[in-house]
């Protein structure tokens, strides 16, 4: 979901933020966390729920500069949803 301070891109308009009839909200369901390192070792993290675990979050503090996380197999569920539903996946890579 693409959410803009002023506009709601997702809902497609264009009018400011305040004027939204609806605030877009979702449930996040379950995720999976991959960590790879430069050296190439891969750490993978099946979450459940919108919380990022304490072990990750750890092995966040000590990431090198060229590691890359990804985050895939976002399931969300929406107010009316009857079905969780896929977002697509975010790619982070540590830059210093």
């Amino acid at each position: 979901m693409i959410l803009r301070k002023n506009n709601c891109w997702e809902a497609r308009c264009c009018r400011p933020w305040n004027d939204l009839y609806f605030k877009p909200e979702a449930e996040i369901i379950t995720y999976s966390v991959t960590i790879v390192a430069p050296d190439g070792e891969t750490n993978i993290y099946n979450v459940r729920g919108a919380e990022l675990p304490a072990n990750v979050q750890r092995l966040f503090k000590y990431l090198a500069e060229g590691s890359t996380i990804f985050f895939d197999d976002i399931q969300v569920k929406c107010p009316g949803d009857q079905s969780a539903r896929n977002l697509r996946g975010v790619v982070l890579t540590l830059k210093g």
